[in-house]
């Protein structure tokens, strides 16, 4: 009855517009309580489960993508894909997906990701004749890959309750995003054949170098990521903030962009890592409510990305 009563509430209050973080909390307080726990003891794990260094991944990935999409990377892998493949026919539609997949290498978030390639795709998109709803509903499909591409949030969340390791969640990841790359990519020719979307005008050979080296520092991010993750190197939480020293690096010095007093525009960030920190500490309590099915608990607390 008790698990009826969370579920009930915490859909509830999700109806409300609740944010996800307090109704998960509230609600596993509630369930608590009925059977019994102390709320002293209930506050107690829920701090506990802040204090996990598997979580400090999730503000470090956000922040290396903010800094990557306001230093401008994200519009020179666009340019960069673009000048290879955006001649086919719905070579635009192509290009969003393959930039998302990129994108989310490098963030790990899904938002994130629809966000920095939306603003730019979206846009260019509709003035070359495709369908508004078509163009949005484009980019957030493909702005999911973000959920299954490493370094992917959701994936920490879960490995970090579910007690998994998040370098085996991260290769367990690769193949189903890469799956859905190319189902998408499938779609999307197909959806542009019918509805005579064409490519851009073909870039000739010589042209095509200088946006392939303009992108090559956002290129080497994911495989600077995940191989120094896969090689044993760092742990994901050090290849978090590595990533953010990477992309301030780049973002600052070698893409000759003074983004330095644009940063109190990444006070943003703040919001969002207290959003997925909170999100830790509920997911404690949801957990600690069900502990003898972790996996499904896990998935259960981690549906709020």
């Amino acid at each position: 009855m008790e698990t009826i009563i969370l579920i009930v509430l915490l859909f509830v209050l999700a109806f409300l517009r609740v944010p996800i973080a307090i109704s998960l909390g509230v609600s596993s307080i509630v369930a608590l309580w009925l059977v019994g726990f102390s709320l002293d003891t209930v506050i107690q794990k829920m701090f506990t489960g802040v204090n996990n260094t598997t979580l400090m991944a999730i503000p470090g990935f956000v922040f290396a993508g903010l800094l990557m999409a306001q230093g401008g990377i994200s519009k020179y892998l666009i340019e960069c894909i673009r000048a290879w493949i955006g001649h086919t026919k719905g070579g635009l539609s192509v290009v969003t997906i393959v930039a998302c997949m990129i994108f989310a290498a490098i963030s790990g978030s899904s938002p994130a990701t629809a966000a920095a390639i939306g603003a730019i795709m979206i846009p260019m998109m509709v003035n070359a004749g495709y369908d508004k709803k078509y163009s949005m509903g484009l980019v957030a499909t493909a702005g999911t890959l973000g959920i299954l591409m490493p370094p992917s949030i959701p994936l920490i969340l879960y490995g970090s309750v579910a007690e998994i390791s998040t370098g085996q969640l991260f290769t367990a990841g690769i193949l189903p995003a890469l799956v859905l790359v190319t189902v998408l990519i499938i779609a999307a020719i197909i959806v542009a054949n019918k509805n005579n979307y064409g490519g851009l005008e073909k870039v000739p050979m010589s042209n095509r170098w200088k946006p392939t080296l303009e992108a090559i520092w956002g290129l080497v991010m994911p495989i600077l990521i995940l191989g120094s993750i896969y090689m044993g190197v760092v742990t994901p939480t050090e290849a978090s903030f590595l990533a953010v020293l990477y992309s301030i690096i780049i973002s600052v010095f070698c893409l000759s962009r003074n983004e330095l007093e644009k940063f109190h525009q990444y006070y943003e960030t703040i919001n969002k890592y207290d959003s997925n920190d909170f999100s830790g500490d509920r997911c404690c309590a949801c957990f600690w409510y069900v502990p003898d099915d972790r996996a499904s608990t896990a998935s259960f607390c981690t549906m709020g990305d």
